[in-house]
């Protein structure tokens, strides 16, 4: 039950039964020119639904093209084209709502703010000294990397984007709590070669406010060219988190390790089909938000890395749950000597990748 108090002294209240729907918000993606929204709708029912409105801030049901037809089937994914008379900017903000009919007249009503995000499918990594490593920047390009965290070197980023085409994504929190900083925000604003801002890594582990996470969002939307990000590790956090930034992350990648669950005190070695079970959890909990997703290759701490077939698994997993980004953890200098084996199926990853990559973006 929602009650509404006006300025002027007027009340409104309105209650409503809330369900989640067989029918969702898969995506809202821009193409790459701007000037058209692509909107994928999942039916995860039984039965057919058939889209009779559309809103993208406004009413644009008459605009809208349905290459398949307005009425989805079961288990399966209906796309929406609406264009624009110009290219729209990025970060436009907007209220996406449909409405559908499901056999017997019943009507299902589903809809999510979104701002849009650039048109991309990255392939990254974290590796925050890749700024500062000639070798790395070199070994990145075998492994086709365009993004790596930054280490706020903004001249030594302004020379890796220039020599290798990799972009960054920044942490630049500062202070106690830790929020971004407003004035190198501000500094930083239109640089092309950051991709996105870094809000927080895995805050759901320390605990930190909800409340914070959202100020600090706040401080990096005064940014109006480059999107946020925040990456998450617990499947408990994601429905509370997960709908702060532009785009959302989530870093189980400790395959064959002991994971210690949160809040438990419990310690369970990680399976393999939580690559799949994490991704989807974050996407029903989160879309349509953007999901870049954190998969293992090689990494010191846990002396239990995957042979090359589970770097494999974890990848295409992360890809077929949905994930529009997949972030190695890790590429760096050390990558060919100390893990050749899943170094050489990274670089095979990425060849065989980049022939579908637009397919999976759209």
């Amino acid at each position: 039950t929602v009650s509404v108090l006006s300025s002027g002294g007027q009340t409104a209240t309105a209650s409503a039964t809330l369900t989640t729907p067989k029918l969702r918000l898969g995506a809202v993606v821009p193409s790459r020119d701007w000037q058209s929204v692509y909107i994928f709708v999942r039916n995860l029912d039984t039965a057919p639904y058939t889209v009779t409105q559309l809103f993208l801030n406004d009413d644009v049901t008459s605009r809208a093209f349905f290459p398949g037809g307005s009425a989805i089937a079961p288990n399966s994914i209906g796309i929406a084209k609406v264009s624009f008379a110009a290219p729209l900017a990025p970060l436009t903000p907007l209220a996406v709502r449909l409405r559908a009919i499901r056999p017997g007249g019943e009507e299902i009503r589903v809809g999510a703010p979104v701002r849009l995000v650039e048109p991309w499918f990255p392939v990254g990594s974290w590796s925050s000294s890749m700024a500062t490593s000639a070798t790395g920047q070199e070994q990145s390009r075998q492994t086709l990397l365009d993004t790596v965290t930054g280490s706020n070197d903004w001249a030594a980023i302004r020379q890796m984007a220039d020599r290798f085409f990799i972009r960054s994504f920044n942490i630049i929190n500062t202070g106690d709590p830790k929020y971004p900083d407003p004035a190198v925000v501000a500094a930083q604003t239109g640089n092309p070669d950051i991709r996105a801002w870094y809000l927080r890594d895995e805050p759901d582990l320390n605990g930190v406010p909800v409340l914070q996470i959202k100020q600090g969002n706040d401080i990096l939307w005064t940014d109006p060219s480059h999107p946020s990000f925040l990456n998450l590790t617990t499947t408990r956090a994601f429905s509370t988190y997960g709908h702060i930034p532009d785009i959302i992350g989530q870093d189980h990648y400790v395959m064959y390790a002991p994971n210690n669950i949160p809040g438990t005190g419990i310690t369970r070695f990680a399976r393999m089909e939580e690559a799949i079970e994490f991704s989807e959890q974050l996407k029903l909990n989160t879309e349509p938000k953007i999901m870049w997703n954190w998969s293992q290759l090689a990494a010191p701490p846990w002396n239990r890395q995957p042979e090359p077939w589970g770097v494999n698994y974890q990848f295409w997993a992360n890809v077929m749950t949905g994930a529009r980004g997949i972030l190695w953890f890790k590429v760096g200098p050390e990558s060919p000597t100390g893990y050749p084996a899943q170094f050489q199926e990274a670089r095979r990853l990425a060849r065989q990748f980049s022939q579908i990559r637009s397919l999976c973006l759209y």
